[in-house]
């Protein structure tokens, strides 16, 4: 079985990866599979391997325990599976399963380690190839039919959209005694930009409608998997939420545009 492991060294403002078979072993002593240099850390941490079968990890008797997504495991085994998240503080480490066994192809194993299926937008695509690995795994992948609406204006937050395939259709729902009762098209968004941006940034609930105006292919950041990212991994982080607030005064200055040429007709 192989694994890929990612995290982010705050103590030297890296990102760091390892790619190997089990057992994985983690901790402060040069001896470690994986040496992580903390004193928070203890010298023989954790340890990856497999058990009746079974992905396990096991903390050794740690000092400080070890995280597991959001238990804490004290001299204890706990399953692991893909995706799962492992703190060995101050580490913050993502596990991507590569393969499961004698029976996987290395041609499959290459596939689930290119995680960036798709190219990201400015600046995101100055990422590293680990960065951007780890920040699409952040992120879910949504497919919907033709007319299919993503949300509707007035919701609550719940995330953003990358548009990796297909275009999608804002809208701006119309007062009910407005003459024609019908919703009015605001824009359309082509693939490579981001939906819902704004509501994940101030929180505040949709301001447009969204519909697949045609068949989309898209990610989902979740609200949750955002303040996650925060937290593990700040210099991603920040580099979204450049994105973002880039995708959203790219709307802003069309939606000017847009008015100060319907102002120009009416005068």
């Amino acid at each position: 079985m192989r694994l890929l492991l990612m995290w982010y060294d705050p103590n030297e403002n890296v990102q760091r990866d390892y790619e190997g078979t089990l057992p994985i072993t983690i901790g402060r002593a040069p001896n470690n599979t994986i040496v992580l240099d903390s004193l928070r850390v203890s010298r023989q941490h954790a340890l990856i391997q497999k058990i009746n079968g079974k992905l396990m990890l096991t903390d050794l008797k740690s000092n400080n325990g070890t995280g597991l997504n959001d238990k804490t495991l004290r001299d204890e085994s706990h399953p692991l599976h893909d995706s799962d998240r492992i703190v060995v503080a101050p580490f913050d480490i993502r596990l991507t399963l590569l393969d499961d066994g004698p029976d996987s192809t290395p041609d499959s194993a290459d596939a689930k380690r290119q995680t960036a299926s798709f190219d990201l937008p400015a600046p995101l695509h100055l990422l590293s190839d680990t960065e951007s690995a780890l920040l699409q795994d952040f992120m879910e992948v949504k497919r919907f039919a033709a007319g299919e609406r993503l949300f509707s204006q007035g919701d609550d937050t719940d995330g953003c959209y990358l548009i990796d395939q297909g275009v999608v259709r804002l809208e701006l729902d119309k007062p009910v005694d407005d003459e024609g009762d019908t919703d009015e098209s605001l824009a359309l968004v082509e693939a490579g930009n981001f939906i819902g941006e704004l509501s994940l940034l101030d929180r505040l609930p949709r301001s447009a409608s969204a519909f697949a105006h045609t068949e989309l292919t898209a990610r989902k950041l979740t609200l949750d998997a955002f303040d996650e990212l925060v937290q593990a991994q700040p210099k991603i982080a920040f580099s979204l939420v450049l994105a973002l607030g880039k995708a959203a005064a790219l709307k802003l200055r069309a939606t000017t545009k847009r008015l100060d040429q319907l102002s120009r007709r009416k005068a």
